[in-house]
């Protein structure tokens, strides 16, 4: 085994040596052997690591060099990317070892020099120019954790330059830093623009050209409650556009693509994009038998009929030569939603269609149909007259009652499209949530997507009192002045004025920075708990976002299995769990092996002895708990621990997620609301 893998080896050495004299060999400033030393140097890799792999690769005409080192028995490991300069942008470190050793918690300043200096012999060539140089930030929040992030900016003549950046992960283990990871995105081609003037009012300028706007926004991160979604009036950047102005005359400046970081996104209306996407999000598909049960209550649309209903629609343009190929139905809130994907078979490849509709009335809510759109003709006035007239006739057809409620954002072209979006009004002001998406193709004369959003139980605050747009845009200056920076447009870095935080949003009554977070949790504001001994772990998960949707959280009742698993979810795995409907919680559950089918009973109370095997099983600890022989725990109550419970009860024991009641564990009685927030808040607030 081990001959084969030097020889495998020694031929692909051979290989990437014979590539690069073929390819590389003229414009490389480094043959192979010199480029592995440099690099090696550079990112201090240690001779144990004996075994070496390099693979080559090219990029938009640019060979890449892949390189591996990792000791003979392949515990650590170093891998990294770099150019034929030995210009590192990728580094990554593992070592096993460090997974038996206890993390320990460090602060950002603990870790600056050590990185510091990393980055210095990893990309020295980033730091030799102090005109134009990578600068580490400044990060004021000190807390203690299990590994700290260090982000460097490139900086020419005292201005950011966007998305030339450096981000170094640093961890401890016994006493000693370790670099995790370094990724390094840097433009060694830049060209700046120099010499020149800026012009004098760039605040006003950038108002002018990105203007704020006043808008309801959802607040509901936590458990969304179908009877009272909670909005806030905020101030934001209308349509959320931002940008840059040039610096030189104050134009909006179009910034260069070809630097993302991450791959361009399409910015059409995020689930309206592709046909095989349309599967309605949210709820369980339902097994056969509950499809059946479920057609059989009165009122529920049957599919054809559902189909033909959809063709009646004006725009849609559905002939009979369409066939249904796959349904479902799914429940949300109470309410039943049907899926229909369709087929059309045709000479050159099949059509498709999807739709997603309000199950008991045949209401639609989504529709897309596979099209080409390859013309690259300019749209004229008359196919944008033409689409505009279908649209109106088939939101009268659709939406009738409720289209007085939305108004026009905007309208586009692309290809043979014309797209149009609208918005929610609520109080003359713009619910961002609800919205209206259309694509209509000109070419084949049909609507090729919808898709339709109506809370119907939306909250809204007044806007008698919320501040002017001008009063925000004051406010907003003073959390999130505008700066200067360099911006590649057209191939050369122009400097523009832009927002150093493009997301921010203001409060609309307190002129303050909005916070979704700390807006969402005000929901867990509960009538019932002040001077319960559980007060302080009720009010501590509430601060984390976890809590359970009802005026009164009632501690002394009785929890259920669902909202206990869901509360659980929510603290150990993420507080999005607390979105999932019970479908959506068992199949994560039953998934994750949290619970077992038998085990399944959503309204029903649960022993404390359950809820001590449902925290231990989230956090991954069941194989230990379940060892036998090694535990033991000092309750009074230690008889009514079974084997099988003991190692879970000693585990939480130790954790002091429980503490018992006055000596008791009670592990057969009902688990209280109270006592599972506390278990919950304990395990969160553990120091292990």
């Amino acid at each position: 085994m081990k001959t084969r893998k030097i020889t495998a080896l020694f031929v692909i050495l051979m290989l990437v040596l014979n590539m690069f004299v073929v390819y590389g060999a003229e414009v490389e400033p480094y043959d192979l052997e010199s480029l592995v030393i440099t690099v090696k140097q550079k990112a201090q890799v240690d001779d144990t690591l004996s075994e070496f792999e390099v693979h080559t690769l090219s990029e938009d005409g640019n060979k890449l060099y892949n390189l591996s080192w990792n000791d003979k028995y392949e515990c650590e490991y170093v891998y990294l990317q770099c150019d034929g300069k030995g210009r590192i942008s990728y580094y990554t470190h593992y070592d096993m070892q460090n997974i038996k050793e206890k993390v320990q918690e460090i602060t950002y300043a603990d870790a600056v020099e050590f990185v510091d200096s990393f980055m210095h012999k990893l990309a020295p060539e980033l730091f030799e120019n102090e005109n134009d140089c990578l600068v580490r930030t400044i990060q004021e929040d000190q807390e203690l954790s299990d590994r700290v992030d260090v982000v460097y900016n490139r900086m020419n003549n005292g201005i950011l330059v966007e998305d030339n950046t450096a981000t170094v992960g640093v961890e401890k283990f016994d006493d000693e830093f370790y670099i995790d990871y370094a990724s390094i995105n840097y433009d060694y081609d830049a060209d700046f623009e120099e010499g020149i003037s800026s012009i004098e009012n760039y605040q006003e300028a950038y108002k002018n050209a990105f203007p704020m706007e006043l808008a309801y926004k959802d607040i509901n991160v936590g458990y969304r409650d179908a009877e009272n979604i909670k909005t806030a009036l905020l101030y934001r950047n209308k349509e959320n556009e931002f940008g840059y102005i040039l610096a030189s005359d104050g134009r909006i400046a179009e910034k260069d693509t070809d630097i993302e970081l991450y791959p361009n996104r399409n910015d059409k209306v995020e689930a309206c994009e592709d046909v095989n996407s349309m599967s309605g999000g949210g709820g369980s598909t339902l097994s056969d038998k509950e499809i059946a049960e479920i057609k059989n209550i009165e009122g529920l649309i049957d599919e054809e009929k559902a189909l033909e209903g959809v063709k009646q629609i004006p725009g849609i343009e559905l002939d009979s030569e369409y066939k249904i190929t796959y349904s479902s139905i799914k429940k949300e809130n109470d309410r039943y939603y049907m899926s229909l994907n369709l087929k059309k078979e045709n000479e050159d490849k099949p059509i498709f269609a999807s739709m997603y509709l309000e199950a008991k009335t045949g209401e639609l809510i989504r529709y897309s149909q596979s099209y080409s759109n390859d013309n690259k003709k300019d749209v004229s006035e008359s196919d944008i007259k033409n689409a505009n007239t279908k649209i109106n006739e088939f939101l009268d057809y659709v939406i009738s009652a409720k289209r007085k409620d939305y108004i026009e954002d905007y309208e586009k072209t692309d290809g043979a499209l014309v797209t149009k979006k609208y918005s929610r009004a609520v109080n003359g002001v713009r619910y961002i949530d609800d919205w209206i998406y259309f694509e209509y193709d000109t070419e084949n004369k049909k609507i090729v997507n919808y898709c339709y959003d109506f809370e119907e139980n939306a909250v809204f605050d007044n806007t008698e009192a919320a501040i002017s747009a001008d009063d925000a845009y004051e406010a907003m200056l003073k959390i999130n002045p505008i700066e200067l920076r360099y911006i590649k447009i057209d191939g050369v870095y122009k400097q523009c004025y832009t927002l150093d935080d493009k997301y921010i949003q203001i409060d609309a009554f307190t002129g303050e920075k909005f916070d979704l977070t700390h807006k969402a949790l005000n929901m867990y504001e509960y009538n019932d708990i002040e001077g319960h001994w559980a007060e302080d772990a009720i009010k501590g998960l509430a601060e984390k976002g976890i809590g359970l949707n009802d005026e009164y959280f009632s501690p002394d009742d009785e929890i259920s299995q669902e909202e206990l698993l869901k509360m659980f979810a929510a603290g150990i795995w993420y507080v999005e769990c607390l979105n999932y409907d019970t479908e959506q919680l068992y199949s994560r559950a039953l998934r994750s092996g949290i619970i077992e089918k038998g085990e399944i009973s959503a309204d029903n109370s649960v022993k404390r002895g359950e809820a001590f095997k449902y925290i231990i099983r989230m956090s991954g600890l069941e194989e230990i708990a379940n060892l036998q022989g090694i535990f033991k725990v000092e309750y009074v109550d230690r008889d009514e621990v079974s084997d099988e419970l003991l190692g879970y009860a000693a585990i939480l024991s130790g954790m002091k997620v429980i503490n018992g009641d006055s000596g008791y564990l009670r592990p057969n009685d009902n688990i209280t609301r109270a006592e599972a927030a506390t278990m919950l808040y304990n395990y969160m607030n553990r120091r292990l």
